[in-house]
């Protein structure tokens, strides 16, 4: 828009041109003469009037296009910078709370698999334990007993062998420095990418607003120009009538000088 400068100076230059409404009629009335005087003053008079509301409509129609200009290059900065980068923000986000939501994912499941790894393995020698005191009581005689029996303790040791390698596992990926790292390292760059989001949020929040604050304003000033265009065919009028009348009596001369 037009700056605090440039709209004092246009105030100053229009309130020139309304002094000359009064001042320069006045100035140049003594080289009319007296039967012209009064209509030529009111022809004058209106003419610098057309003239400042002329000056009126320029200095609005200015502001105007500065402010649509102001918007154009706003509107080019949310289309093709910080639209744009929002977006790419946006995905980078998802992407990297992809990436950290599945090592959550995995250090849950491995809690989860290393619970039920510690209460399978308590299970599981508990049962060894009470299989061999009871293979210590069969007979030498009680062959299918005891054969049967040693193959259930064989069947819980190898359970046990697997509930051992699943803590040994949960274990590896719950004590991970390398995983522990990459959360932390996930982390920090979603704490970067979100604050880079909000200072581009917040850029675009003020331009947003900024142009619709001068869309108004063009609204506004759109309304003056067509009351000061309505004001200047009022005035424009009144000058063809004077004009005109000034002609006339141009014309016919001197009344005096007639007789």
């Amino acid at each position: 828009m037009i700056n605090r400068t440039h709209r004092i100076l246009a105030c100053l230059l229009l309130c020139v041109m309304l002094f000359s409404v009064v001042a320069v009629p006045i100035s140049h009335s003594k080289d009319k003469p007296n039967y012209l005087l009064a209509v030529w003053i009111t022809l004058t008079t209106l003419l610098d009037a057309l003239e400042a509301i002329d000056l009126l409509i320029s200095i609005l129609t200015a502001d105007i296009q500065e402010m649509q200009d102001a918007i154009a290059r706003m509107n080019d900065e949310l289309k093709y910078e910080l639209y744009p980068e929002r977006e790419s923000l946006e995905e980078a986000i998802r992407e990297v709370e992809k990436k950290l939501d599945k090592l959550n994912a995995e250090e849950a499941a491995a809690e989860s698999k290393k619970s039920n790894a510690e209460s399978r393995i308590s299970s599981l020698k508990s049962e060894i334990k009470q299989a061999k005191a009871s293979l210590a009581m069969l007979s030498p005689y009680e062959v299918s007993e005891r054969e049967a029996l040693e193959h259930h303790i064989s069947m819980l040791k190898s359970s046990l062998e697997s509930a051992k390698q699943d803590l040994k596992d949960a274990n590896k990926i719950l004590n991970s420095s390398w995983r522990a790292l990459k959360s932390l390292w996930y982390e920090g760059a979603l704490d970067d990418l979100r604050g880079a989001l909000a200072r581009i949020q917040s850029r675009i929040s003020v331009l947003e607003g900024s142009t619709g604050e001068l869309s108004r304003a063009i609204t506004k000033k759109n309304a003056e120009i067509k009351a000061e265009d309505e004001r200047r065919k009022t005035v424009q009028a009144d000058v063809d009538k004077t004009q005109k009348e000034y002609k006339e009596k141009e014309k016919q001369g001197d009344p005096k000088d007639q007789k």
